[in-house]
């Protein structure tokens, strides 16, 4: 019986806090599916692996180089953001066949995608390392958007991780990005395969950023969101509206980005891990820790040095509060139950003396007999 009550009291108190979230009914519906998808989250890792498993079920067919390649590039693919060390091994492996090869196009094709890899984990300075000697002047024009889109991706990481305390660095590495975003916008063209993302990085708080809204709204119209393309492309949309400070709008494809990463099985999953860092200034302490905590394990799981270490500062950070609501909402527990035994035992008193006084013979009834 106590422990019943217990439960309800526990119930009533995360109903009451949950009622206090400042989110319209739409938001709330979100977060209840991305909760789900999230306690799926073994499901996809199966699904990823079966597929992985039936890539490599090919490697007893494979004859030639080439065919070694191609293998290697699904592979590639399938580990890019769900294992970093596994998507190395397979860089490595198509690397060493372009250099046999002496194919210098898909040589420096690789080379971007390793470089990728070690930004990804975290690696910014030996990212940096695998493109000297590589520029855009040296490249075929078919490169060129991969290329520059790297280096906005390695320079951002970069302006990131320094922070504005770092002054005259950060400075630096922010006038970077705004040259190679000025780069990757000369050569871009909307047959490219990330044209919405890229593009949008481009016009972010700029004012052609509310005209390309409205196209990168019909791109993702009908999107299941179900592929790293759409990830990016909601998450693009999301800071659109962070900048015009739309939060109904920012929170929805925050979150939309937030379930395709899910569902792919994606592990460097920054909307995520933003979406914790919003909830959480807005009070929402439990969404904040569940989503904070996935995300570090899967920072842990793909080896992000630098992920790591940033969301390990805030998860401490969200912890700490975590506690001291709980042990708040403890303290008014055992209040609670305090009050209810003492109510409890009053009441038992009153019924008691009910019937003492209703079942003892009155004096009248002594006297008769």
């Amino acid at each position: 019986m106590k422990r019943k009550i217990i439960a309800l009291l526990f119930l009533l108190m995360g109903c009451t806090f949950l009622n206090a979230a400042p989110y319209s009914e739409k938001i709330k519906e979100l977060l209840v599916r991305l909760d789900s998808l999230i306690a799926q989250k073994n499901t996809f890792a199966m699904l990823k692996e079966a597929k992985i498993a039936q890539l490599h079920k090919l490697r007893k067919d494979v004859r030639t180089l080439e065919e070694r390649y191609w293998l290697n590039k699904n592979l590639y693919d399938e580990y890019c953001v769900y294992n970093a060390d596994s998507a190395m091994n397979y860089v490595a492996g198509n690397l060493d066949i372009v250099y046999k090869q002496n194919d210098k196009y898909r040589q420096m094709e690789w080379k971007i995608k390793k470089s990728f890899l070690l930004a990804a984990t975290g690696l910014l300075k030996e990212a940096q390392d695998e493109l000297d000697g590589v520029s855009g002047g040296s490249l075929p024009k078919e490169l060129l958007v991969d290329y520059y889109g790297q280096m906005l991706y390695l320079y951002s990481h970069f302006n990131q991780y320094t922070g504005s305390e770092m002054g005259t660095l950060h400075e630096h590495y922010a006038q970077l990005e705004r040259v190679y975003k000025d780069s990757l916008n000369m050569v871009l063209t909307p047959e490219d395969p990330l044209f919405l993302w890229y593009k949008g990085q481009v016009v972010q708080g700029t004012d052609s950023m509310y005209v390309f809204k409205e196209r990168l709204q019909k791109g993702i119209l009908n999107s299941a969101f179900d592929t790293r393309r759409d990830a990016m492309n909601a998450y693009v949309l999301a800071c659109f509206y962070r900048e015009s400070d739309e939060q109904e709008n920012y929170l929805t494809y925050l979150i939309y980005s937030a379930m395709a990463d899910v569902r792919i099985s994606n592990k460097d999953i920054a909307s995520l891990e933003e979406l914790a860092g919003v909830l959480f200034s807005l009070g929402d302490i439990d969404h904040a820790y569940v989503y904070m905590s996935y995300c570090l394990q899967n920072a842990l799981a793909y080896r992000n040095r630098v992920r790591v270490v940033g969301i390990s500062a805030v998860q401490d950070t969200i912890h700490q509060i975590y506690q001291e609501r709980n042990q708040r909402q403890e303290a008014r527990l055992r209040m609670y139950l305090v009050l209810v035994s003492v109510l409890s035992l009053i009441s038992l008193f009153a019924f008691l003396y009910i019937c003492l006084l209703y079942t003892s013979p009155s004096p009248r009834d002594m006297r008769r007999s």
